[in-house]
């Protein structure tokens, strides 16, 4: 039997995700931006499984887990070599898609299954970075939920 974990990591992998984002790929290796395809960095989102520990409440035969997850989201950059206009728009588009993953998250009841998530907390995002290697055309975002889950011993 899957945890609640597995079912909340294949809900957002499989559903919630390319639903919110249906023109977006999907990132295969989000832990390691540099190690995809530049053609998958265009316009896309990953999961990455952050740290997690005993979240502040358990009850009779349960345990309260509160697990970070970060959803990556990565933008091409077309530019020439004097012109910050596209960088300022890729900018702009990032902060927007972050912005609409953060309304959706904070309605648990679009990625709730079965009353498998207690609660979820937007961290925060992180700023936006150049993706490293030779190629400076991507940049990406983190942005890092808490949520809190409650498994049955």
């Amino acid at each position: 039997m899957a945890t609640k974990i597995s079912t909340i990591l294949d809900q957002l992998k499989d559903v919630t995700l390319p639903a919110l984002f249906p023109n977006k790929t999907e990132i295969p290796n989000a832990y390691s931006l540099i190690d995809n395809n530049d053609r998958l960095l265009k316009d896309a989102w990953g999961i990455r499984v952050n740290t997690g520990g005993t979240a502040d409440y358990n009850t009779f035969n349960t345990t309260a887990v509160r697990q970070e997850i970060s959803i990556v989201l990565s933008r091409e950059v077309v530019r020439l070599e004097h012109d910050n206009d596209p960088l300022h728009d890729a900018t702009k588009l990032i902060l927007e898609d972050a912005l609409i993953l953060r309304k959706d998250f904070l309605h648990i009841s679009e990625i709730d299954i079965e009353g498998s998530i207690e609660k979820i907390d937007w961290n925060q995002n992180t700023g936006i970075e150049f993706v490293s290697g030779d190629n400076f055309n991507f940049i990406f975002t983190e942005v890092i939920f808490s949520f809190e889950i409650s498994e049955d011993l």
